[in-house]
C-alpha cells in the first residue's frame, strides 16, 4: 500500500474479525511496540507505523521489507518446478 500522508509504501496486515485472531493481533502490536522502545531506529525489529480497526478488522501498519511471503514462495515453487 502506499501512505499518502508519508509519501512511502508501508505493509499492511489485516486481521479477520474472529475474536481470539484480534486478541492476537493486539499482542502483537504491544509486542512490537515494546521492542522498538527497546532498540535503535531501524536496526533490529520491524518499524510499527500504526494499528487501528477497521469494520470490526484489525489492521496493523509496518514499513515495507519486500514482496510478499506468498510472491516469494511462488517463485521458489516456479524454479523448482522447472
Amino acid at each position: 500500500c502506499y501512505d499518502r500522508k508519508h509519501g512511502e509504501k508501508v505493509a499492511i496486515k489485516v486481521v479477520r474479525r474472529v475474536e481470539r485472531y484480534v486478541e492476537d493481533a493486539e499482542i502483537e502490536v504491544d509486542i512490537l511496540d515494546r521492542l522498538r522502545k527497546l532498540d535503535k531506529p531501524g536496526k533490529h525489529t520491524l518499524t510499527l507505523f500504526k494499528a487501528f480497526h477497521y469494520q470490526g478488522h484489525y489492521c496493523i501498519v509496518t514499513e515495507l521489507l519486500g514482496s510478499s511471503l506468498y510472491l516469494a514462495l511462488k517463485k521458489v515453487r516456479k524454479r523448482a518446478d522447472g
